[in-house]
């Protein structure tokens, strides 16, 4: 099985035109972080890989098929979950700077 993985901002229209190919292959967004579309000899999925922010995991999640999810709500969902993850690293962060703070202050 030969994969092809490419990275361009993708649209309906490329999505599409990949989903007419034959054969296995992944197409990375450059707009949003982690959005592709896997293509395999079956279907068509748009996924979204990104590191979770407390455990530094990768993970995949399927956001749909292409063809039971329209292309604009695939890639509203993926920028709204990079965003949260975002948040929620900050989120981590500050919580970090803080209890460091405390326990230099509970130490003095």
């Amino acid at each position: 099985m030969s994969a092809n993985n490419e990275r361009r901002p993708l649209n309906q229209f490329n999505v599409r035109r990949l989903i007419d190919t034959e054969g296995w292959s992944e197409v990375w967004d450059t707009e949003v972080s982690g959005f592709h579309v896997r293509k395999t000899s079956k279907s068509a999925s748009y996924r979204l890989s990104y590191r979770h922010p407390i455990t530094h995991k990768r993970h995949t999640l399927t956001l749909g098929r292409a063809d039971q999810i329209a292309f604009r709500d695939a890639k509203e969902a993926a920028a709204q979950t990079v965003s949260m993850l975002a948040r929620q690293a900050l989120s981590q962060q500050v919580e970090a700077v803080y209890n460091q703070c405390s326990a230099t202050n509970q130490s003095s």
